[in-house]
């Protein structure tokens, strides 16, 4: 690999790499890309993934006292929180 995507100038060990995975960073975003994954924390108006009871959490992942709690189906909107720096999560099962 050579050229403008890839300097090998610049990483003197890439020959011993050869057969291995090798995961570049640039520190840009990329436009378009998504996390693997599902996302475990939404904000208000967001669709629901699934179906099942979704519980208020403050916006660092803290327990919020009194929380709200809805259940909702697959493609439902979650409503507004009660504070504005409140998101939803699932509801952890017993």
């Amino acid at each position: 690999m050579s050229g403008r995507f890839f300097d090998s100038s610049r990483f003197p060990n890439f020959s011993d790499m050869k057969g291995r995975n090798l995961v570049i960073i640039t520190g840009k975003a990329c436009k378009g890309v998504k996390s693997m994954g599902q996302n475990r924390q939404f904000k208000p108006g967001q669709k629901a993934p699934n179906n099942g009871t979704y519980v208020e959490i403050g916006e660092t992942g803290s327990t919020v006292v009194n929380p709200k709690m809805v259940k909702l189906d697959a493609g439902d909107s979650f409503p507004e929180t009660s504070n504005h720096n409140r998101i939803w999560t699932y509801k952890r099962k017993p």
